[in-house]
C-alpha cells in the first residue's frame, strides 16, 4: 500500500500558482506581439504616405522639364516658390502667381504665359500633395547664378509618430492649425522631410 500513497501523491498536477503564472507570462508575450503588429501596419501606413509624395514630387519635376521657358529664365540670383497647406477644408496658398484664366480652366495654352504654366502646375501639384498630407509645407529653390540652373524640391509635413494613442495623436484632427514649420505639439507629432534635386 506505501508504494501506491507515494504514487498517487506525485500524480496531483499543477497547482493555482503555477497555472495563474504561466497565464501572466502568456499575456504579457501576447501585449508584445499585438504592439509589434501595430506599429508595423503604422510604418506601412507611414511609407505608403512618403512613396506618394515622391510619386507627386516626380510629377511636379516633370512639368518643371515641360516648361523650360519659366524656370530657366527666372534672371540672376535664386528665386525660392513655397506653397502650404494647414488642413484638407481650404485650399493650399501657392507663391507663383498666375492669371485665373490658365490656373482656373486652362482653356487654351496659347493665351497662357510660361509664368502662367507654372503657377497651374504648381497649383495642382500642391493641391494633389495636400489629399496626401493634409498639414504640409512645399518650397522649391532654385539657383542660376552658375549654370546649369538646379532646383531643389523640398516637402515636409506632419504626421503621427508611432506608438502613439489616438487621443495624443488627435490633434491633426481638430481645427488647431499647425504647419510642418509650426507644429501645434511637440513630441507628438513628427516632421518627415523629402527633398527631391533637379536641373530643369
Amino acid at each position: 500500500m506505501k508504494p501506491q500513497e507515494y504514487r498517487s501523491g506525485r500524480s496531483r498536477g499543477f497547482s493555482l500558482v503555477e497555472v495563474l503564472v504561466a497565464l501572466a507570462v502568456i499575456a504579457v508575450g501576447m501585449l508584445g506581439i499585438a504592439k509589434m503588429h501595430a506599429l508595423a501596419l503604422e510604418s506601412t501606413s507611414s511609407a505608403g504616405t512618403r512613396a506618394l509624395v515622391a510619386i507627386e514630387t516626380a510629377g511636379m519635376a516633370a512639368a518643371m522639364h515641360a516648361d523650360r521657358n519659366y524656370w530657366n529664365n527666372l534672371g540672376s540670383g535664386s528665386l525660392i516658390s513655397t506653397a502650404s497647406f494647414v488642413g484638407p477644408g481650404s485650399p493650399p496658398t501657392v507663391s507663383i502667381s498666375g492669371s485665373d484664366t490658365c490656373t482656373q480652366t486652362m482653356t487654351s495654352a496659347s493665351t497662357c504665359s510660361a509664368q502662367d504654366i507654372a503657377a497651374y502646375d504648381f497649383l495642382n501639384y500642391a493641391t494633389a500633395l495636400q489629399q496626401v498630407v493634409p498639414f504640409g509645407n512645399v518650397t522649391i529653390a532654385c539657383q542660376n547664378a552658375t549654370l546649369p540652373l538646379s532646383c531643389t524640391i523640398t516637402v515636409t509635413w506632419l504626421e503621427e509618430a508611432p506608438g502613439l494613442s489616438s487621443n495624443s495623436s488627435a490633434v491633426l484632427g481638430s481645427g488647431v492649425v499647425a504647419t510642418a514649420s509650426s507644429p501645434a505639439t511637440t513630441g507628438l507629432l513628427q516632421q518627415p522631410q523629402y527633398t527631391l534635386y533637379l536641373e530643369p
